[in-house]
């Protein structure tokens, strides 16, 4: 089975596209040390990514997808992109079966994962980042493989213009325009006791695990 690269707009381009389409109300963005991210993953990044982080950073988009921390490949906390990316590699692994040889042994890196358990990695299959098509390992470690860059392909996501949802959960697709909320920003409302994403108090806020036992 052979794969191609993207299709569609990439870059700055596929970045406008989406941004078209994700709110923000806040301050947001993160600094990102990128040579040093291209030392420990021995790769450049995708322009289209690099926008995101600039703009948008780590956090949600809308309560259907996490954006990943950047980090090294050994990174272990969770939610951070090293972490994500041994959970999409291991499931790759375990699909490695005879009659799909195009596939044993391209690389992931995770950039994303739904509240579904789906991670959204790179296929870093090719030598240049602008061609990498997105991978997603979907809980049961279904791989499937879109043809489109990060931006473009969350674009497509949010509009239905993917021939299904490419998710176990289909909370953001076809769900049109949508928030994001930087972690910074969401972990300060949970700190004061309003759920993140309606603003209002949150009545478990204040409650010990223990009372749900």
């Amino acid at each position: 089975m052979t794969i191609g690269g993207v299709v569609g707009p990439t870059g700055r381009q596929a970045f406008q596209g989406l941004s078209e389409l994700l709110s923000l109300n806040h301050e947001a963005g993160d600094e990102v040390d990128w040579s040093e991210m291209r030392r420990s993953w021995g790769t450049d990044f995708p322009s289209d990514y690099k926008c995101f982080m600039s703009i948008y950073g780590v956090g949600s988009v809308s309560d259907g997808m996490d954006i990943a921390r950047p980090g090294p490949p050994r990174g272990d906390e969770s939610g951070s992109m090293g972490q994500e990316t041994a959970n999409a590699r291991l499931a790759w692994d375990l699909k490695r079966a005879p009659e799909r040889p195009g596939l044993v042994r391209l690389p992931l890196i995770a950039w994303a994962v739904t509240i579904g358990g789906d991670v959204a990695c790179w296929l870093t299959s090719g030598d240049d980042p602008e061609d990498w098509p997105v991978a997603v390992v979907a809980g049961d470690s279904t791989i499937s493989v879109q043809r489109y860059g990060m931006a473009e392909f969350l674009r497509r996501v949010l509009v239905g213009e993917l021939d299904e949802c490419p998710f176990d959960d289909a909370t953001l697709w076809r769900g049109g325009e949508q928030g994001f909320l930087h972690r910074g920003e969401r972990d300060r409302l949970i700190a004061e006791g309003f759920d993140p994403w309606t603003g209002l108090p949150d009545e478990f806020a204040e409650m010990n695990l223990e009372d749900f036992s």
